[in-house]
């Protein structure tokens, strides 16, 4: 019924809007003489049609937004329920280009457009940006890759110094990683901050709780306020930002909530009308803050919700893993900025590392010092005893020759001396000799 009713608002035409649906111009200069034209700086008349079209364009500009389209980025682990969120609230189909099972850590835009008669605009696109996790399972580096490719998008497909219209924090109302400085949703902040995508004065940041039904319902509504008051203080001390915070459930059919068919609207345990909530959230965020191009933006789409729509892969990003090497220069930078605490550890435990190991190799040096010292005694009393046993052979073969030399001469006085007594003493003398040798 509320769609009805926005849809028939929108149909008020004013004189000749219908003539020609034109985009918006390519760049914030264009857009600012074609206003110029159609509005004179001293007006003070109500502005319509095309030309306030085009005032909501400069609007987001001075926002530091896209001028042409509206960026709608969603963050949340793989399984959080983004699909069926964007289903639930904008009715719009996810058309992908492949159809590839892993696009967890990928960036991927879906992008729908519209032609809005009224405001002599056509193509007026709005998209929506899946992101891979910002605090993935395998660890800083992979984080530092995803924040990278997020990066890379942005200043590709928004333009440098450009943030989004509104950024979807989804998390799990079952996730009970909330609380601490490592703690799940941490990471996920401070990835954003790293980002700079967060608007401090014109706040851009919502948080999400899906699945909301999967609290207790005994303590549903005391366990959802504990956990809104935990993520806006978190964010803000963290971000610095103010957030608003819904909840919303992603299967109502599974709970027995009652939907109106026509409408697609359902009333959860607190009362609250869903989607209607989040769509009145987002309305009065970007009313809040100026966001005019993406106040209109997300209207329009909301009051066609009832008429099934496609948003096709317009843009795909895919994040590097460990399978395609260590990390870049740029993806480095993020992953000392993302955790100084953790690199400082790392950097703390490497150093004792090498003091251990230096220590160790001390130890070692000493031991094989000892070691080598010991081999060397052995081998020089080896190399004595080798030669004690040389001079004790060259001896034995000196007296050998010295005995050979004495028994030829006693031969040979025999020979010569046939005398027996001088025999006698011949023999006595070699006896002698040989005694004294």
């Amino acid at each position: 019924m509320l769609r009805s009713l926005l849809r028939s608002g929108d149909r008020t035409k004013t004189k000749g809007s219908e003539e020609k649906l034109l985009p918006i111009p390519s760049t914030v200069e264009q857009v600012r003489k074609e206003s110029e034209c159609m509005v004179p700086p001293e007006s003070s008349a109500d502005i319509q049609g095309r030309a306030a079209l085009l005032t909501h364009s400069l609007a987001s500009s001075r926002l530091n937004r896209s001028h042409q389209k509206c960026v709608i980025i969603l963050v949340g682990d793989s399984g959080v329920g983004k699909s069926s969120l964007v289903n639930h609230v904008f009715n719009l189909k996810l058309s992908k280009v492949s159809d590839r099972t892993s696009e967890t850590r990928s960036v991927i835009e879906f992008t729908s457009k519209v032609d809005i008669p009224r405001l002599g605009v056509s193509d007026l696109a709005v998209s929506l940006v899946d992101t891979p996790g910002l605090s993935d399972t395998e660890g800083p580096d992979q984080d530092a890759r995803n924040v990278f490719a997020i990066q890379k998008y942005l200043n590709r497909e928004i333009g440098l110094g450009k943030i989004p219209n509104l950024i979807l924090l989804l998390v799990k109302v079952s996730d009970n990683r909330m609380l601490g400085d490592h703690s799940h949703l941490s990471k996920v902040a401070e990835c954003l901050k790293m980002l700079k995508i967060l608007d401090r004065k014109h706040a851009n940041l919502m948080v999400v709780f899906t699945h909301a039904l999967q609290l207790p319902p005994k303590n549903a509504k005391r366990k959802m306020q504990e956990k809104k008051e935990i993520a806006q203080e978190l964010l803000r001390k963290i971000c610095g930002v103010e957030v608003p915070v819904v909840f919303i459930e992603n299967e109502p059919e599974e709970y027995d909530l009652e939907i109106d068919e026509k409408s697609g609207t359902s009333r959860l345990p607190t009362g609250e009308i869903q989607p209607h909530h989040l769509f009145q959230a987002i309305m009065e965020m970007t009313t809040g803050c100026g966001d005019d191009l993406g106040h209109l933006a997300v209207k329009e789409i909301y009051a066609r919700g009832d008429q099934r729509q496609t948003a096709r892969e317009s843009c795909k990003i895919d994040a590097t893993t460990k399978e395609n090497g260590p990390l870049n220069k740029e993806e480095e930078e993020i992953r000392i900025l993302l955790d100084p605490i953790g690199n400082k550890a790392e950097i703390e435990a490497t150093g004792s590392l090498l003091q251990k190991q230096q220590s160790l190799l001390e130890q070692q040096n000493s031991t094989d010092g000892r070691k080598i010292g010991a081999v060397f005694k052995e081998q020089r009393e080896k190399e004595r005893l080798l030669r004690e046993e040389r001079q004790e052979a060259l001896a034995r073969e000196k007296l050998k020759e010295r005995l050979q030399t004495m028994g030829q001469m006693r031969s040979e006085a025999a020979e010569q001396v046939a005398d027996p007594g001088i025999t006698k003493i011949l023999l006595d003398v070699t006896k002698t000799a040989g005694s004294d040798i």
